[in-house]
């Protein structure tokens, strides 16, 4: 059922969160300015861009075919 495109959009899909999720996780209190030791704060913003990029993936999955909308 998996096709070469599908599993192309899933494994670009899936190096692109798990690289902005570890870089806001470890390098998060740089990037913000917060202490390190606000680590419920950075994992709110974690956990905000999470939600922010399943978004982003449901509008990205709809197409399979490589077509524009």
């Amino acid at each position: 059922i998996l096709t070469h495109p599908m599993l192309f959009y899933m494994l670009g899909q899936f190096i692109y969160q798990i690289t902005i999720l570890l870089i806001l996780l470890f390098a998060g209190h740089i990037i913000f300015g917060v202490n390190y030791k606000q680590r419920t704060l950075i994992h709110t913003y974690v956990f905000c861009t999470f939600v922010l990029l399943q978004v982003f993936n449901m509008f990205h999955a709809r197409i399979l075919d490589g077509s524009l909308n």
